[in-house]
């Protein structure tokens, strides 16, 4: 699977999250040379804070977007993503490293902080700090990284993480979905540009990997209760699965596949189902529950 990314050298942006390390297992199964980054602010927290909180302290450490409370920063490399001249020294970094000497690729897997707010409650300096962090940090590795890729005599690939809030709001958490919206639009805006360089940008949109009910609980909506039921085969995804979506984007495989958001939530953001209606769901994971236990 995936054989034409042999010796591939992709950067994956953030190492410490359970996709971000899903990915790296992927790649190295396949035969890739995976380059782990941490964002600086990370590296900072790992070595001079017990908090295993994110930044902000918002998101849990062991969501599926949050750190991986059994990783290290140690063994990977800091990156501050919101610095051209950071991401520009990476790349000469990584080209002038002999085991790798190219760069062919990029997974960028950063995700914001789920800072808990209601829009009413919002001030100006939260909404700067999320396009001064966030947006902008996902603007300069398209850039830096897409400009490089675009000097390859090659089709090569950029893969953003996104989330199904880029359309879906959550009515706790605006400026995750206002960051996950100015994602969307990323890909499309860089892929006219990008692509005429044969640099292939695409996003994935993923749905629930297990605690959300608890991150996007508020008295607005009520989308995340019985989440698991809302799925219409029950099925629940994993960081595993997000990964293999990269992976496939990430390969010549997907040549054809360009300034795509592809959605992978199990159907959630269709759902018309509820906890008690969906009989079929409860029915499914009792049984992966007994034969799991068994």
């Amino acid at each position: 699977m995936n054989t034409d990314l042999k010796n591939k050298v992709i950067l994956i942006a953030d190492g410490t999250t359970p996709v971000g390390k899903a990915a790296a297992e992927l790649l190295l199964a396949a035969g890739a040379k995976p380059v782990c980054c941490v964002p600086t602010a990370k590296a900072a927290a790992d070595a001079n804070a017990d908090s295993t909180d994110s930044a902000h302290g918002t998101v849990p450490a062991d969501s599926a977007y949050g750190t991986d409370n059994a990783s290290s920063t140690s063994d990977l490399i800091p990156v501050d993503f919101t610095s051209e001249e950071d991401l520009r020294a990476l790349v000469d970094r990584i080209l002038a490293d002999e085991r790798y000497g190219r760069l062919e690729g990029l997974f960028y897997n950063m995700i914001p902080d789920v800072i808990r707010k209601r829009v009413s409650d919002l001030s100006v300096e939260d909404v700067d700090g999320m396009i001064d962090r966030d947006i902008t940090a996902a603007f300069a590795a398209a850039k830096v990284i897409g400009c490089h890729l675009m000097t390859l005599e090659e089709s090569t690939p950029m893969v953003f993480l996104g989330s199904i809030h880029d359309e879906k709001p959550t009515g706790i958490a605006p400026l995750f979905s206002m960051y996950m919206g100015a994602l969307r639009n990323l890909i499309r805006e860089g892929g006219i540009f990008f692509g005429s360089g044969s640099v292939r940008l695409n996003l994935i949109e993923a749905g629930a990997l297990g605690g959300e009910d608890e991150l996007f609980r508020n008295d607005i909506s009520t989308f995340y209760d019985g989440y698991e039921y809302k799925i219409p085969d029950g099925h629940v995804g994993t960081p595993e699965e997000i990964a293999k979506i990269a992976l496939f984007l990430l390969s010549d495989e997907s040549r054809y596949v360009h300034g795509e958001a592809i959605r992978a939530d199990g159907g959630l953001v269709l759902h018309y189902i509820d906890a008690i209606a969906n009989i079929y769901a409860h029915r499914r994971m009792d049984d992966t529950k007994k034969d799991a236990a068994e």
